[in-house]
């Protein structure tokens, strides 16, 4: 349970589609591993549910391949079910909005070269956390493969899981789930308890669990709404500064969302979080250039000539482009910086003190 709360941290701090993810991945453990004959129909029409929620069936479809390769290998009496199921799985995949479609998608998009993105690169490249996150887990499964000896199935899962968790760092809290979910099976019960002592022992935990949740929220460290305070915030005092304004915002990868809730329709953003959802690679590219300072990025802006551009103080030769090219810097902090074509009325920044809770400012 320790390993388990620990592992969905990076999970649960956002509200996000990533959580149907985590909690159908744990049920596809579970009915691998039950030993009724029906939980593998089980499967079909939880794919069907899973692909409508979020892209990350995949990885749920990939254990359960795993887990049917290691039945044919070992010539399991229900490998022929499993194939079955796996198969009906799959298609059930296909009843979505967009057909095959969500496939194509998928198969374009989910890709192990996005290293560009935080959450897709590897763990030695995200830090301490993610790198004894993914070690806890491997000791986890070494210390239970020592006592229990899980069946070739859950060793192959495992392994494939710890690979993949390994290389993008966003399957962390995934391979945690999925380790507690397929070992806890194999896990010896201490059944020698009296009774009334077991009941005790529930009643005194479920009196902790409720103690350190008041507690947390008395002390704030839960947060009482939706917080920026885990992601990139922007820089609100450049921000709030473009109210009002009508156009086109060149801005960050990391600031679009914000500029969508806050400004649109009004001003039409020139990125944001959805990325291949909506933009095209080449778009992308470009707008990293931006930012970048790069020579493809600057033959953007001056493609584009947009009203607005809101950009971190650290892409200097954009701001410096954009200084000798027609745009006035309107605001200037220590983070971002607002340039608006000189034709246009100026803006001012905004005094204000944020909430840093959404939508803010």
């Amino acid at each position: 349970m320790a390993l388990a709360s620990w592992g969905v941290l990076p999970l649960v701090f956002t509200l996000r589609p990533q959580l149907w993810t985590a909690v159908a991945l744990v049920l596809v453990c579970r009915l691998l591993t039950s030993a009724s004959p029906w939980a593998a129909w089980i499967l079909p029409p939880l794919f069907a549910l899973w692909a409508n929620l979020h892209g990350g069936w995949i990885v749920g479809g990939g254990l359960v391949a795993l887990w049917t390769a290691a039945a044919f290998a070992q010539r399991r009496p229900e490998r022929w079910r499993l194939l079955a199921a796996g198969a009906a799985s799959l298609a059930a995949t296909l009843v979505n909005p967009y057909g095959i479609g969500l496939w194509v998608f998928l198969l374009e998009t989910v890709r192990l070269g996005r290293d560009n993105i935080t959450e897709w690169a590897p763990i030695w490249r995200t830090g301490a956390p993610f790198i004894l996150l993914w070690i806890a887990t491997v000791v986890t499964i070494l210390v239970s493969v020592r006592r229990t000896r899980p069946p070739a199935a859950v060793l192959l899962a495992l392994a494939g899981l710890a690979f993949a968790a390994a290389r993008v760092n966003r399957l962390g809290p995934l391979f945690v789930l999925a380790s507690v979910a397929l070992l806890s099976r194999q896990w010896p019960r201490d059944d020698a308890e009296p009774e009334p002592r077991a009941a005790l022992r529930s009643a005194l935990d479920a009196c902790g669990v409720a103690a350190a949740i008041a507690a947390a929220f008395w002390l704030q460290a839960i947060p009482r709404c939706v917080t920026y305070r885990y992601v990139d915030a922007p820089d609100t005092a450049a921000a709030e500064a473009l109210h009002g304004a009508r156009g086109r915002l060149v801005t960050s990868f990391d600031w679009g969302e914000y500029a969508i809730w806050h400004f649109g329709p009004a001003l039409k953003v020139s990125i944001d979080g959805r990325r291949e959802t909506l933009y095209s690679d080449r778009t992308v590219n470009e707008e990293i250039a931006i930012w970048r300072g790069d020579a493809n990025g600057i033959a953007a802006l001056a493609r584009l000539s947009p009203e607005y551009v809101w950009l971190p103080s650290r892409s200097r030769v954009a701001e410096d482009w954009l200084r000798a090219h027609g745009y006035r810097e309107d605001v200037k902090t220590n983070h971002s910086f607002v340039a608006v074509r000189q034709d246009l009325p100026p803006v001012g920044a905004w005094h204000g003190a944020p909430s840093a809770c959404f939508p803010g400012p």
